[in-house]
C-alpha cells in the first residue's frame, strides 16, 4: 500500500490521517477514542501528541494496545 512512499512520506500520510480522524471525532461529538501509534522508537507517538496538544479541548493518556504495552493514546474530548 505504501510501497512507493519513503519513510517521511509514510509518517506525513499517517499524521494527516490522524488529524482528519481527530476532527471527525470532535465534529461527531465523540467523548473518547483511541489512537494506535505503536511502540517503535516513539517518534510517531511524539508527533501524534504534538497534534493533540494543538487542540485545547482534548486531554489524553497512555493506553494499551492489544496487550503489547503502551502503543496507543486514549483521547478525551472535554
Amino acid at each position: 500500500r505504501h510501497g512507493h512512499m519513503n519513510n517521511h512520506e509514510i509518517v506525513m500520510f499517517q499524521l494527516h490521517h490522524c488529524q482528519k480522524e481527530i476532527d471527525k471525532h470532535i465534529n461527531k461529538g465523540t467523548q473518547q477514542f483511541v489512537i494506535v501509534h505503536g511502540v517503535g522508537n516513539g517518534k510517531l507517538k511524539e508527533e501524534v501528541r504534538y497534534i493533540l496538544n494543538s487542540y485545547p479541548s482534548l486531554e489524553y493518556m497512555d493506553d494499551h494496545y492489544s496487550g503489547r504495552g503502551m502503543g496507543a493514546t486514549k483521547v478525551f474530548i472535554k
